[in-house]
C-alpha cells in the first residue's frame, strides 16, 4: 500500500482535465487497468455515505500513495496526511499501512520515540532530530498516532 508524502484544484465544474488529472488518471489505468482512458479513478470505488477521511483509507488501501489520493481528490498532500494520522487514530489503518514502512522500522522509530518523549513530551521536533532528519513529520504523526 502507499506511503505518506501537488495540490489539484477541480476545475470550472469539476470536470475538465488538468496536468495533475491527467496523472490521475495515469495513475488510476495503472491500477485499475479496465479502467477507460481519462475516466474519473474515483467512479471504480463505491464512496457514498464515506467521509473524507474514510474515502482516504479506501484509496489507501487499495494501493494509491498519498499524492495520488491528493491529485485525484483535489486536495492538498498535508490534507491526506492528516487523513492518515487520523485513521491511524481511529485504528482503521495501522502505522506500517499508513506509512509504507515495514514493521521493523515503525518498531524502532516507537523507540526513539518513547526515549524522546521523557525529555520533550508532545514535540514532533526532538524525535525527528534523534532520527537524524531522515523520517518526514508526516510519518512521525502516523506512528505517533497509534500509540
Amino acid at each position: 500500500p502507499g506511503a505518506v508524502a501537488g495540490t489539484a484544484e477541480p476545475a470550472a465544474g469539476g470536470t475538465a482535465p488538468s496536468a495533475e488529472g491527467e496523472n490521475a488518471a495515469a495513475l488510476a489505468d495503472a491500477i485499475v487497468p479496465d479502467a477507460p482512458a481519462g475516466a474519473d479513478p474515483l467512479a471504480a470505488f463505491d464512496l457514498e455515505g464515506l467521509d473524507s477521511v474514510e474515502v482516504t483509507r479506501e484509496l489507501m488501501l487499495a494501493g494509491y500513495r498519498a499524492e495520488a489520493v491528493a491529485s485525484m481528490r483535489g486536495l492538498k498532500v498535508r490534507t491526506v496526511e492528516d487523513h492518515l494520522a487520523e485513521l491511524v487514530r481511529r485504528g482503521d489503518l495501522t502505522a506500517e499501512e499508513a506509512t509504507g514502512l515495514p514493521a521493523d522500522e515503525v518498531r524502532r522509530i516507537r523507540e526513539v520515540a518513547e526515549a524522546v518523549a521523557e525529555e520533550a513530551p508532545g514535540k514532533l521536533r526532538p524525535l525527528f532530530d534523534a532520527l537524524g532528519g531522515e523520517v518526514p513529520y508526516a510519518v512521525l504523526k502516523c506512528i505517533l498516532a497509534a500509540r
